[in-house]
């Protein structure tokens, strides 16, 4: 069932289209449910912030999913492919694209949100050899997305960005 909610979510579409690495190019349309692969130290370097202590956040390059964009930047969720304390499990049936990320279990931290620029998603990106394309991204279908109002509290004005 598309809720209003689910609906406005998937128009604050953002397409970003940048250069990478010689010899190909990355298109993605940064909304949410998209999932790339992504480096946080090149995300820290390009200007991303972290909900949770520096210590506590992922420092190696994992999935990330996108659960909500705007013209600017986007908030992501880092996935964990095992169980930790205090994270949530992403069905498998949530799940589309490339069979090695698909076949795999999906785990979110609710206390680890980043927000980041979009031009330091498409280097973070690029930093840790996302093989996704725009034809071919992975994704979490979005009503098995967290509700944000689920997710550690950020104020009305972070969430927007503004």
């Amino acid at each position: 069932m598309v809720t209003p909610a689910l609906r406005e979510r998937e128009q604050q579409s953002i397409v970003v289209t940048t250069s990478s690495p010689p010899g190909w190019q990355m298109a993605h349309v940064h909304a949410p449910g998209l999932v790339l692969r992504m480096d946080p130290d090149a995300l820290i370097r390009e200007g991303a912030t972290c909900s949770c202590a520096e210590h506590e956040a992922v420092h190696a390059q994992h999935y990330f999913v996108c659960i909500e964009a705007n013209a600017r930047d986007g908030l992501w969720l880092p996935l964990f492919s095992a169980p930790r304390v205090g994270t949530k499990e992403l069905p498998n049936a949530a799940r589309i694209g490339d069979p090695r990320w698909v076949g795999t279990s999906s785990q979110y931290h609710p206390d680890q949100i980043w927000r980041a620029p979009h031009k330091a998603v498409q280097r973070a990106a690029a930093a840790a050899h996302d093989s996704s394309s725009g034809k071919l991204a992975n994704r979490i279908k979005t009503e098995f997305l967290p509700p944000i109002a689920e997710l550690m509290p950020f104020k009305e004005q972070d969430r927007r960005g503004d």
